[in-house]
């Protein structure tokens, strides 16, 4: 059989032993969405990078139905997306055009696919085996330096299918879809330290109240915005956290304990001034630590409360407020 060009390979070569195992796939493009399949995992768990110290076990977090961050987060138009890419993938490696909307899918891959798609999940998977080796973190954006050989292959996809009505269609639908996600998250606060800065800086705060980040990852972006003469505190070092020190932050935190933590706290703070406190939940190595700092100020300081609630869907980095009062 002959050749049409290096990207558009035709398939189906080669007899006996090695001959493919062919399958006839009849369906319309823009229905062919139901061959792709994934997890989209729910867990507020945030990314290594963002949100905690220490390795984190490659699939601990899913952004969409891929699991290579291609979608674009984990909205319902992600998945969409997601679905139709992880699609124009397959028939990129497998697919072949038979005329209209026939496509013939083989088993042993596209010659000029096979290379390709080696590259798109070798790489990431020799990384993520150094990482897990090495006990080094990882986030699914890391996979974004093969993006080139997976758009390469979601294009081969294309060519594997004649009816040029459906690819004009489904390349339509991608295409809508990915602007409008790039536009979301383009106009879309990451942070909710904005807000927060906001809050603090309108509140009553008075010169000796003592700013406390727990964990102290929270403690850059907000001190950006409240300005550089503005002193805090960061759980669990217990330094400025204008600045992180990620040198053996996880044992670090394990080695920390939130009560003499709060003790120390307070007895800066003292009798005549109050402590504020940026917190969050949802750090891996600090779940817990939060928590317990919240409780045990909250125990040297009844009074304690909420005064800017977190808000996990509208920011990807949320935070609450908390407010102690000083003593009586």
């Amino acid at each position: 059989m002959g050749r049409a060009g290096p990207l558009v390979d035709h398939l189906g070569e080669g007899g006996g032993a090695g001959r493919a195992v062919h399958v006839l796939v009849v369906v319309p493009v823009k229905d062919a969405g139901v061959i792709a399949s994934g997890v989209a995992d729910g867990s507020q768990v945030r990314p290594e990078e963002a949100q905690g110290g220490g390795p984190q076990l490659v699939g601990a977090e899913h952004q969409d139905v891929t699991g290579l961050g291609v979608g674009g987060g984990s909205s319902e138009g992600a998945r969409v997306l997601s679905l139709l890419l992880a699609t124009l993938v397959l028939l990129g490696l497998l697919g072949r055009s038979l005329g209209g909307t026939r496509v013939e899918l083989d088993l042993r891959g596209r010659p000029a696919a096979r290379p390709l798609f080696a590259i798109f999940l070798g790489c990431p998977a020799v990384a993520v085996l150094l990482g897990l080796v090495t006990g080094s973190a990882f986030v699914g954006r890391y996979t974004s330096v093969v993006l080139p050989f997976f758009a390469v292959l979601a294009g081969l996809g294309v060519a594997a299918v004649a009816d040029r009505r459906r690819i004009v269609v489904t390349l339509g639908a991608v295409g809508l879809i990915g602007l409008s996600i790039a536009g979301q998250n383009a106009l879309r606060n990451r942070t909710q330290a904005g807000e927060l800065a906001r809050y603090l800086a309108a509140a009553e705060t008075q010169p000796g109240d003592v700013l406390v980040f727990c964990p102290d990852q929270l403690g850059p972006a907000a001190l950006r915005l409240l300005g550089p003469d503005r002193a805090a505190v960061g759980y669990p070092r217990g330094e400025a956290p204008r600045f992180i020190d990620w040198y053996d932050y996880q044992d670090v935190n394990r080695s920390t304990s939130p009560a003499a933590f709060a003790q120390m706290i307070d007895q800066r703070a003292g009798a005549t001034h109050d402590i504020w406190m940026v917190s969050s939940h949802d750090y891996r190595t600090a779940q817990k630590s939060c928590t317990e700092l919240e409780n045990r100020l909250l125990a040297l300081r009844p009074l304690g409360r909420q005064v800017v609630r977190a808000k996990p869907g509208k920011y990807f980095e949320d935070a609450a407020l908390l407010r102690y009062p000083r003593p009586g």
